[in-house]
């Protein structure tokens, strides 16, 4: 697999009810880092990245959960180091990483947000990533008072 390949089949696993564990361990390095940087969430080894891929898409999706919902842009590097962009739709309860605790939105209601990720790979596996991302759209979709990006003045 190319480094591309790798990651979209990542992203892929962790959003659907699709992780395959053998897949899994021929991409992913055993000592892997996955830090969520806006959620201040970050996950070290493979075992317990495993965990939160190898669980029913309805524990993924739907009311009263986190829905994923992604979709894989594009990879610019090489089998060292890269960066890839992908997207997401906020839907179910995400809201509640945020403090909006009675907040659901549905697929046609939530906003699509955009990620950067910083891939690192090593031995030919993902040993790092670190995800970007701008939470106010998402922020203003639960009602949050967020401002418009723009220049002040």
């Amino acid at each position: 697999m190319t480094p591309e390949e790798k990651i979209s089949t990542y992203f892929y696993m962790q959003s659907r009810d699709a992780a395959d564990r053998e897949i899994f361990d021929q991409i992913v390095d055993d000592n892997i880092i996955a830090n969520d940087a806006p959620v201040g969430i970050t996950v070290e080894g493979k075992e317990n990245v495993w965990a939160g891929m190898d669980r029913p898409a309805e524990t993924k999706q739907g009311p009263g959960t986190f829905a994923y919902n992604t979709q894989f842009l594009d990879y610019v590097g090489d089998e060292n180091l890269g960066f890839a962009r992908w997207c997401f739709k906020p839907t179910g309860m995400f809201g509640m990483l945020w403090g909006v605790n009675d907040c659901v939105l549905s697929e046609e209601e939530a906003p699509t947000v955009e990620m950067a990720v910083r891939v690192e790979f090593s031995n030919g596996k993902i040993s790092r990533i670190d995800e970007y991302w701008d939470p106010s759209p998402m922020m203003r979709a639960f009602g949050i008072e967020m401002p418009e990006p723009g220049i002040p003045g």
